[in-house]
């Protein structure tokens, strides 16, 4: 099962070309605070940018550098089934431990198309796939239902969910735990809901903040898995502000600005992305300096 605070981690850039050694570094550095996961080629890692060479470049890092001490789930997912269950196989290849599959973006499938997707992925590879659900990058929404419908295929093992709807959680934990999938992890997506999903039957999160602030979310993770919803709550409050000027532009622009401050890689991000706005530098800074981590 993966379960508890798996970073969404970004991909450094130096003069245009992936720095390997600050990816290396970063990964070290998160396994040593205590993260329970890494995700690699995630919306974070700014995916739609990484040539295929590249993707496997990234991947046979992080394989490399976490030495089996984490998982490392890459994100494969595109809008062609045919590319997805290509990548899906590369990453199988290079030893990952999962595959992020995100929803078919712009083709915006039916809710069947979807399942017929999901399922093509699942029966091409033999990786374990978590699904993918952010309809506000994507245009399409995979419904609880449909998740429910995918959980019967057994190395379908989880979802992180974006869609901003709580009132999912409870209702797929509760569909899922009735086919016996006790294996199956629903994953908050967003920071901020964290907290709200463990409570109502979540096993974890994908977290953007976690890149600059693991050791603290993995120790309220932590919290959360062993029922100290109390404590946690405590440190979900402290870090509220950090999770809100982590999204005061699109993700990663504000993350990897606060990387740069805390010294871990440059402020570079790929076309059509640029770096953080003058007016907004402020705002992160002192969201990091209110909790303590710069």
């Amino acid at each position: 099962m993966f379960k508890g605070l798996l970073t969404a981690l970004v991909t450094p850039f130096k003069k245009g070309e992936i720095d390997f050694e600050s990816f290396a570094n970063l990964i070290s550095w998160q396994i040593s605070e205590g993260i329970h996961g890494l995700v690699v080629n995630g919306t974070t890692g700014e995916s739609p940018t990484i040539e295929e060479n590249e993707f496997c470049e990234l991947i046979k890092t992080a394989v490399k550098i976490a030495d089996g001490r984490v998982p490392i789930v890459v994100g494969t997912g595109t809008n062609s089934t045919a590319k997805t269950i290509r990548l899906t196989q590369l990453a199988q290849k290079l030893c990952a431990d999962a595959a992020l599959v995100v929803a078919p973006y712009y083709n915006r499938p039916t809710q069947e198309g979807l399942h017929a997707h999901y399922k093509s992925v699942h029966d091409e590879t033999n990786l374990p796939i978590i699904l993918y659900n952010v309809p506000k990058r994507t245009g399409v929404d995979i419904t609880a239902d449909t998740v429910c419908k995918l959980a019967e295929h057994k190395r379908i093992v989880g979802v992180k969910e974006c869609s901003g709807d709580i009132s999912r959680v409870s209702y797929m934990d509760s569909m899922i735990t009735k086919l016996g999938r006790k294996d199956f992890s629903i994953l908050a997506g967003n920071d901020p809901e964290s907290l709200t999903f463990a409570a109502n039957g979540g096993k974890g999160c994908i977290s953007v903040t976690a890149n600059i602030a693991p050791k603290l979310l993995a120790y309220m993770h932590e919290l959360m898995m062993a029922g100290q919803f109390k404590n946690a709550l405590v440190l979900h409050n402290k870090m509220n502000i950090l999770h809100n000027a982590m999204f005061c532009e699109v993700n990663p622009v504000p993350v990897k600005y606060a990387l740069y401050m805390m010294g871990k890689i440059a402020n570079e991000l790929r076309s059509p992305l640029l770096p953080l706005s003058k007016e907004r530098e402020k705002e992160v800074s002192s969201a990091m300096k209110e909790v303590g981590i710069l």
